[in-house]
C-alpha cells in the first residue's frame, strides 16, 4: 500500500490492522454462535456410541477440550452409577440435571458469554492472531523492551490447533501477560457487541445480548423485554466490568426513562416496573447494584430470532419486542417483520460477518525511511513469507500481509509475488501509476489490479497538497489513459 509521507504510511499500517482485527473479531463471533450448539450434541452422541462422521468427531473433539467441565457432567449423566450423583461444576443439580440444561442451550441458547469468549479466542489463534489485539502490553510480556512475545503463551503443535500453555508451564510474567490478553480480548468484544449507533452486535441483526433465561426464568415477558433493553443501554455506555465507569448509587435516568415509558405505555406502575427488572438481573448476576454496571461473566448472546423490529424514529432495529419502544429514542416500535427479509440486503459490517467468506490474518507492517534497517530487512523477509526456524519466530503468526510503504516502492524494488497494489492518493505524475502497475506486473501477474483511494474533491480547499490533489482528481482521465497505453 502506497502513500505519499511517512505518516500517512505508519497511520494507515495501524490503522488497517486494528480495522481489520475488530472485522475478523466480529465474523469469529458469528461463526462461534453458528458452532455452539453442535459440541455438546455431537459430544452426547459420541458417549451414546453412535456412529459420527469425521465432522461431528472434530465438534466434540473441540468441545471436549475447550469445555471439560460441561463435557464430564454430559458424560457422568450418560452413566446410571454417575447421573445421580451432585455436579461438580454446576452446584444444586446433579449430572443428569446439569446435562439436561446443558443440551437445552445447546439446541435453542441462550449461550454464556464466557464460552462464546473461549471459542473465538481458539478461531483467532487458529489463523495466527492475537485475541487481544495489537496494543504494545498484549504483544509483549515486557512492552517496555518488547521481550517476550505473546506466541511464547500458546503451544503450537505442526498440524494441530494451538492451545494455550498451562499455568504450570509458564513463568510468573507470562501468567500476568497471559491474563493481560484475555482481559484486553473481553474488552474487544464489549466494544463489538454494544458498538455505537447501527453497528451494535442487535442492530446488525446477528444476536441479542441477554439474561441466562435457563438458570433465570424471567417472571413475565415484559420484564424480560425490559431487561434486554436495559442491557443494552449499559452496554451501549460502557457501564461494563471490563471497562472503567463511574459509580452511581441508582438506576441512571436513561434507563429510567426507558423503563417508565414501558410500563407507561402497558399500564402498569412505574415504579414496581423499574424495581422488577432490575430485581431480575441483580438475581441473574448481571447488574452490579452497589456501582450500577453489567457484570460481564454473566451475560448471554442468543442467536437471532424469526422476527425483528424497526424503530419508527431512529430506523434502529431490534431483536426483541424491547416493550414497545426504542431504548435508545423512546419512540414507539414499528410492527414485526421477518428477520431473513431484513438480512437479505445487509449494510457492509454485516456483510462481512456472515458472507465475507472466511476470516484471515492481515498483519501490517510499515516500510518507510523512518524503519531502522534491521527491522526493515525482517519485515521484507516476513513480507515473502520467509520465516527464521521456531522458535524464534512461527510461520502462522507471523509472515507479514501487508506492507505500508512511501512511494520510494515505486522505484522497482522487488519484494516478492503481490496480490494487489493499494494507492492511498492520487498520483502527481503519470509515471507513479504505470509503475504501480509495473509492481504487479513485474510479479508475472496474469490479471493484476491496482486500486488508488482519494478524498473527493472539494470546491474549497486549504492547503496545497489538498488542490493539487482535488486537480488531479476533477482530471483523472488523463492518468487513467495513459497510463492504458503504458500497461
Amino acid at each position: 500500500m502506497f502513500s505519499d509521507s511517512r505518516q500517512d504510511a505508519a497511520k494507515l499500517s495501524a490503522g488497517m490492522r486494528f480495522s481489520h482485527y475488530r472485522d475478523a473479531l466480529r465474523q469469529a463471533l458469528v461463526e462461534a454462535l453458528t458452532q455452539q450448539g453442535a459440541g455438546p450434541q455431537a459430544f452426547q452422541a459420541q458417549c451414546q456410541g453412535q456412529q459420527l462422521t469425521p465432522l461431528q468427531v472434530a465438534e466434540a473433539t473441540g468441545f471436549a477440550n475447550a469445555h471439560p467441565a460441561d463435557a464430564t457432567a454430559i458424560a457422568m449423566a450418560g452413566n446410571a452409577t454417575t447421573a445421580g450423583l451432585p455436579c461438580a461444576s454446576y452446584p444444586g443439580l446433579t449430572n443428569r440435571q446439569a446435562a439436561q440444561q446443558i443440551l437445552q442451550r445447546a439446541t435453542s441458547g441462550p449461550f454464556r458469554l464466557t464460552q462464546v469468549i473461549g471459542d473465538i479466542n481458539t478461531r483467532m489463534l487458529a489463523q495466527g492472531m492475537n485475541p487481544g489485539g495489537y496494543t504494545q502490553n498484549v504483544l509483549w510480556t515486557d512492552s517496555q523492551e518488547r521481550e517476550g512475545s505473546w506466541r511464547d503463551l500458546c503451544l503450537w503443535p505442526p498440524g494441530a490447533a494451538p492451545l494455550p500453555k498451562p499455568q504450570g508451564q509458564l513463568t510468573p510474567q507470562q501468567q500476568v501477560h497471559l491474563g493481560r490478553v484475555q482481559d484486553r480480548s473481553q474488552v474487544e468484544l464489549m466494544d463489538i457487541i454494544f458498538s455505537s449507533g447501527r453497528r451494535s452486535i442487535e442492530s446488525l441483526l446477528l444476536a441479542v445480548p441477554t439474561v441466562d433465561q435457563i438458570s433465570n426464568p424471567p417472571p413475565s415477558p415484559l420484564v424480560q423485554e425490559g431487561a434486554d433493553g436495559t442491557i443494552l443501554l449499559f452496554g451501549s455506555r460502557k457501564r461494563l466490568s471490563t471497562h472503567p465507569c463511574y459509580s452511581l448509587n441508582a438506576p441512571p435516568g436513561y434507563v429510567a426513562g426507558y423503563l417508565t415509558a414501558i410500563a407507561q405505555g402497558q399500564g402498569l406502575n412505574p415504579s414496581a416496573y423499574i424495581t422488577d427488572v432490575i430485581d431480575y438481573l441483580t438475581n441473574a448476576g448481571c447488574l452490579n447494584t452497589d456501582h450500577y454496571y453489567l457484570n460481564v461473566p454473566a451475560l448471554c448472546l442468543l442467536a437471532p430470532p424469526a422476527i425483528c423490529f424497526e424503530c419508527t424514529q431512529c430506523r434502529r432495529l431490534y431483536l426483541n419486542p424491547s416493550g414497545g419502544f426504542c431504548a435508545d429514542c423512546l419512540s414507539p416500535l414499528g410492527a414485526a417483520q421477518p428477520t431473513a427479509a431484513a438480512q437479505i440486503s445487509p449494510d457492509y459490517y454485516s456483510y462481512l460477518a456472515t458472507q465475507a467468506g472466511n476470516f484471515f490474518r492481515l498483519n501490517c507492517e510499515e516500510l518507510t525511511g523512518q524503519t531502522n534497517k534491521s527491522d526493515a530487512r525482517q519485515r521484507q523477509r516476513l513480507f515473502q513469507d520467509i520465516c527464521l526456524p521456531p522458535p524464534r519466530e512461527n510461520p502462522i503468526t507471523d509472515p507479514v500481509d501487508l506492507l505500508s510503504v512511501t512511494t520510494t516502492m515505486e522505484a522497482g524494488v522487488d519484494i516478492g509475488t503481490l496480490v494487489a497494489v493499494m494507492m492511498a492518493n492520487m498520483p502527481p505524475m503519470r509515471f507513479n501509476y504505470s509503475n504501480g502497475l509495473a509492481e504487479l506486473v513485474g510479479a508475472d501477474r496474469e490479471c493484476p489490479w491496482l486500486l488508488r483511494c482519494a478524498e473527493g474533491a472539494a470546491t474549497t480547499t486549504t492547503t496545497s497538497r489538498d488542490r493539487s490533489e482535488s486537480r488531479r482528481i476533477r482530471h483523472h482521465s488523463r492518468m487513467w489513459t495513459c497510463a492504458a497505453r503504458a500497461s
